[in-house]
Order: structure tokens, then C-alpha cells, then sequence
């Protein structure tokens, strides 16, 4: 995972750089910065409107008291996928303004939601299968080792430890105590 991270914090940039490189070699740089900086503006401005809009239709839902089956879940997909779009246009490159503008079509919305659902149940119904087999990896425990607890009482005093019934010294009538010294 911190490898996936590093490649696309360092990776990422990179790309956006060369493509910028190459097509400023093609139209000029100062064209490049503007198509950059046109691309953002209009990007997050369609968001800001798509974003707007699901709020109030879930506002409007929200007045009657009804809403419908899977709305709201629906709803959460659009969100979190402008989220992401809106930060895909902020950053300057083609690449990701095309990933971004591609994020702001609805149904591409959905499509990947429903996709990461599917991966997001699959992964958890795999890892309460481990876990109820009392082995394997869960974030809860990584060494995939089972947890054994015992419930018990410690007792400091030199009393001798009880005899288990039928045994010899148990049969004797022991009147003699240890008792702890005073602490005085």
C-alpha cells in the first residue's frame, strides 16, 4: 500500500510533467498554463452545480419525509466521487483533468461505486470468514494469531495452594497458618 502511495504521489506528477512538456513543445506555454488553469475553472464549476444539485434533491426528499430505496446510497457515491473529481481538476495536468471530467458523468459515478461496493463486501465477508474460522489476518489482529483470555484471581498471601479431594495432606487436619508479617 505504501508503495501504490509513493508511485502515485511521485509517479503521477511526473507523467502530468511530460505530457505538459510535450504539448507545450505543440501549442507554446503560455497556451498549456491557460488550457490548465480553463480546464480547473470549468471542471470545478460543473462540480460545484452537480454537487449542488444532489443536495437538493436530497433536500427536497428529505421535506416530504420519503426517501427512496438506495437514494441515499446513491447520493453518497456522487458525493464521494465529485470529491474526488473536483481534486483530480484542481490539479494542474491533462491527465487528470480527463480522469476528472470522466468522474463528472453520472453513470461512470455509479459504475465505479458499484464496483468498490462489491471489492468493500468481498474483503469484509473474507475476513469474517478468517475470523470465524478462530485464524488469519484481520486488521484487529495482524499477526493472525488467536486471543486466548483467562479470567482469573491472584492471591498474595503464603497459604498453601488447595488439595485436590482423595490426596493425603488433605485428609490431615492442618492447624498450623503462615501468616504474613506485620508490616509495622
Amino acid at each position: 500500500m505504501a508503495l501504490l502511495v509513493l508511485i502515485l504521489l511521485v509517479g503521477v506528477p511526473l507523467i502530468e510533467l511530460w505530457v505538459m512538456i510535450e504539448v507545450g513543445s505543440e501549442i507554446g506555454g503560455l497556451a498549456v498554463v491557460a488550457l490548465s488553469l480553463l480546464t480547473a475553472g470549468i471542471g470545478l464549476a460543473l462540480i460545484r452545480m452537480q454537487g449542488l444539485s444532489i443536495l437538493n434533491d436530497l433536500a427536497a426528499q428529505n421535506a416530504t419525509g420519503l426517501v427512496p430505496q438506495g437514494q441515499l446510497g446513491r447520493a453518497l457515491v456522487h458525493g464521494f466521487f465529485l470529491l474526488v473529481a473536483g481534486f483530480m481538476l484542481a490539479f494542474p495536468g491533462f491527465i487528470t483533468d480527463a480522469l476528472g471530467a470522466l468522474l463528472l458523468v453520472p453513470p461512470v459515478r455509479l459504475m465505479l461505486g458499484k464496483l468498490g461496493f462489491t471489492a468493500f463486501v468481498a474483503k469484509m465477508m473474507a475476513e469474517r470468514r478468517s475470523n470465524a474460522a478462530g485464524h488469519g489476518y484481520s486488521p484487529s489482529n495482524p499477526q493472525g494469531r488467536t486471543t486466548i483470555i483467562l479470567d482469573g484471581e491472584i492471591v498474595l498471601n503464603d497459604e498453601e495452594p488447595p488439595q485436590t479431594p482423595g490426596s493425603a495432606a488433605n485428609s490431615q487436619n492442618k492447624t498450623d497458618r503462615h501468616d504474613p508479617p506485620d508490616s509495622a
